[in-house]
């Protein structure tokens, strides 16, 4: 009777068969929480899809067909200017580079010769040795020198070793490689020694690169020349490239007395000067349109 009074509405005449009416009533409260049912599912049905479409519609806004042209050309516009700026910063910092390892390698040039002068055959590229060969009385050589990084010091290693010199080049300073073997100004304040050529003794040699192996050193050595020494060549004497004298390698990498440039070969020509005396010459380069095998 009371599932009847729950589900059935109320009605001014009295059920003849309360039991029925009950019977009745659970049936009617079944279908009506069916019903409901039903209505919740329909409602969650209806809120998935309406999430499914919400959530496509949000996908396709990803697309850059989606975004508003003028913000795109805004955005390309953006990116392209920064692109500029990197590129302008980019070439200013070269040419800083270059204002600031010119002198250093002139300092290194002057040093070299001046180490020449006093008989020594190498030298260590300290900062305060360099500016000094330099005449640098104000001090602002060495000062720059100074705040030069390790990378842009040993970046004229390959000028160095075109010009016939031997480059030593030690271990970068907090590098491993850097032991106490090793004196405090031989990294960044001094991070290579430059040589007069390379050592006649190969037993020398040996020992060397076995101790730059080991401490991390890294040796550099003008490249192997094509004639050895006692080779008959020719060499060319004009600009041109018409004329062309017979003569003998007699010496590697030879060093002028008055410059410090480091020349591949010298050479006694077989046709001797106007005063009757041996014709030595210097090759520039080791190239075929400088030297070449005798015919």
């Amino acid at each position: 009777r009371g599932a009847a009074n729950l589900f059935m509405p109320a009605t001014p005449h009295a059920d003849p068969d309360p039991g029925a009416g009950a019977i009745r009533g659970r049936r009617r409260g079944m279908n009506t929480l069916g019903d409901e049912a039903d209505a919740t599912r329909d409602g969650a049905s209806d809120r998935e899809t309406t999430r499914g479409a919400s959530t496509s519609a949000t996908a396709r806004t990803v697309g850059l067909n989606d975004v508003p042209q003028d913000v795109l050309h805004e955005c390309i516009f953006q990116l392209e200017a920064r692109e500029q700026e990197n590129a302008f910063l980019r070439g200013e910092r070269n040419r800083l580079h270059k204002l600031a390892t010119f002198p250093y390698l002139n300092g290194a040039l002057a040093l070299m010769k001046q180490q020449w002068r006093e008989g020594y055959g190498a030298a260590d590229l300290i900062d305060r040795a360099i500016s000094g060969a330099q005449g640098d009385d104000s001090g602002l050589l060495y000062h720059l020198y100074r705040i030069m990084s390790y990378e842009d010091k040993v970046s004229i290693i390959p000028a160095l070793v075109g010009r016939g010199f031997v480059v030593t080049q030690f271990a970068k300073e907090g590098e491993e490689k850097v032991t106490r073997h090793v004196p405090h100004n031989h990294c960044n304040n001094c991070p290579m020694t430059v040589g007069f050529g390379r050592s006649p003794n190969a037993e020398r040699r040996e020992a060397n690169e076995a101790e730059a192996k080991k401490m991390g050193w890294i040796i550099h050595e003008p490249p192997e020349l094509r004639f050895e020494v006692g080779a008959t060549v020719e060499c060319c004497m004009s600009p041109s490239g018409d004329v062309w004298k017979r003569g003998v390698v007699t010496q590697h990498w030879h060093h002028m007395l008055d410059d410090t440039a480091i020349t591949p070969y010298q050479v006694r020509l077989d046709e001797r000067n106007s005063d009757g005396d041996e014709w030595l010459i210097v090759t520039p380069e080791d190239g075929d349109h400088i030297i070449r095998a005798a015919n």
